[in-house]
């Protein structure tokens, strides 16, 4: 079911490229209402996930710990 489903689009697909006009406009307000618009959302974070997520690598950790290391040794900045 959905290999036809899929099949089924890109036969739609070829067939608006062998058109020199392209889409008309009620191929494109029948997609618009089947597909969607074609938009990607963003999902923003907060200031704390941000950071936290910027932060979690191997190279933030390595930067961390000698952080760490420093203050433990009690060397000043």
């Amino acid at each position: 079911m959905m290999i036809d489903k899929q099949t089924a689009i890109v036969s739609d697909f070829e067939k608006s490229f062998k058109t020199k006009s392209g889409l008309s406009s009620k191929q494109v307000a029948q997609r618009l209402k089947q597909y969607g618009s074609n938009e990607v959302t963003e999902k923003e974070d907060g200031v704390v996930v941000g950071t936290l997520k910027r932060m979690w690598d191997p190279i933030s950790w390595l930067l961390e710990a000698a952080i760490i290391f420093e203050f433990l040794l009690g060397k000043q900045f």
